[in-house]
Order: C-alpha cells, then structure tokens, then sequence
C-alpha cells in the first residue's frame, strides 16, 4: 500500500513555543526602548526649553533697545503675596490688585513677539499656556521662569547688570522655576539658565542649588548669585 505524503501548507501557523519566543523577544525590546524613548523625551524639553529662554533673551534685549538700554523692571509699589518687594527676583508677569505688569511682563506691555517663550514645555505640573496668557496684565499670571529682576546686581543696564552681593559679576538673568512647595521645572533635576549676553547653559540641581520655596527672596537671590558663579 502506498502512502502519500501531504505537504505543509504554505502559510502553516507557528507553535506556541515559536509564539512564546517571539513575544519575549517583543517583551525585551520594549523593556529596552522604553526607558530610552522617556530619556530622549526628557532631553527635547530640556532642548525646547533652553530655546525658549533664548527667546526670552532676545525679547529683553530687544525691550532694552526701547527703553534706553534698561532691562524691563518693576513696578515699585508691591504686589503681594508674590512679587512680595521692589528688586526681589520674580516669576509673576502680573498682578490682579493694581494690574500691573511685572518683570518680564512688561515684554507683553510692549508686544512681545514670542509669548509661549515664557513658559517651559518641561513643567512639572501642567499649565494651559492659552490661559494663561489671557491673565497677563489683568490677573495674577506667572512665567516658568524665575527672572532677575534687579535682584543681586548694581546696574539695571542690558550691557552690565554690575556686581551681585558676593563681590562677583552679576550675569545670569533667567533660570527655570523651582518652587518645591508649588512648582517645578525637569522633576527638579536639571535646570536651564539664561545669560545676559543671550546663550543658555545646562545645569544639575542635584545639590538642590537651584529651587526655593515661596515667600523665600533670600534663596531665590542666592540661586542667582550661583548661577552668576562657574559651573
């Protein structure tokens, strides 16, 4: 009796051994690639943000260029709880008792060409920049980022902010918002620095030298004074 061999069929499925092993190798990978897609995410912001406070930079000085070489500053009267004395380093654009523009707030007083710059895509805690750009010269409305403000230097001039109170050159102007009782920047890891020639710099916080907490102008002031410092 003869036998007849029946061919497999071309499109035969794998076995579960063959399946098993693919969807380790798939398990793998994914346990790979993951943490790197979230590093590579975390970088971008950290890119995006260094961008953003250059466009700050150059809405400042483009402010200083109006406003016979003064960097934007002010207002002198108060305006608490926040922006809590004259000179004190600041994340508040403006109030809501007086409506007054303050710090870097006084760039939207004057057009401000790039306003999405002052808020930083690497914030912790979610903040509708629509919305809050709506506030600004009305309501109480903040930036991501902490501004000099005329704290830690002697001269208000874009072209040299003078010296800080530890005898150094004062020379950053910008950094990013760390409030670790409200709000941070970049899970307060890293931070990004603007100068007042306009370049950007990359720093760890890792020692915490950069966050303060709310109604603290001491440590926000001592932040500068470090970040006016070599790395």
């Amino acid at each position: 009796m003869r036998r007849t061999l029946t061919p497999t069929p071309a499109g035969a499925a794998f076995t579960m051994v063959e399946l098993l092993v693919v969807v380790a190798i798939i398990a793998v990978l994914v346990g790979v690639l993951l943490p790197a897609l979230g590093s590579a995410r975390k970088t971008a912001r950290l890119t995006q943000c260094a961008s953003n406070l250059h466009y700050v930079g150059l809405g400042v000085h483009m402010y200083a260029t109006q406003h016979n070489g003064s960097l934007p500053q002010g207002p002198d009267a108060p305006a608490p709880p926040f922006y809590a004395m004259p000179l004190m380093a600041t994340n508040q654009l403006s109030s809501a008792g007086d409506q007054n523009y303050i710090g870097l707030g006084l760039l939207f007083r004057d057009d401000f060409q790039n306003p999405e710059s002052v808020f930083c895509p690497g914030d912790d805690d979610p903040v509708d920049f629509g919305v809050e750009l709506t506030k600004i010269g009305t309501a109480d409305a903040f930036a991501s980022y902490f501004y000099r403000h005329g704290a830690e230097q002697t001269s208000n001039l874009v072209d040299d902010l003078g010296d800080n109170t530890a005898g150094g050159r004062a020379v950053a102007l910008a950094l990013d918002r760390n409030f670790v009782n409200v709000h941070t920047t970049h899970q307060r890891k890293q931070v990004n620095i603007l100068y007042i020639d306009g370049h950007t710099e990359r720093r760890s916080n890792a020692a915490g030298d950069y966050q303060t907490t709310t109604g603290a102008p001491a440590q926000m002031h001592a932040m500068f004074r470090k970040a006016d410092g070599a790395k």
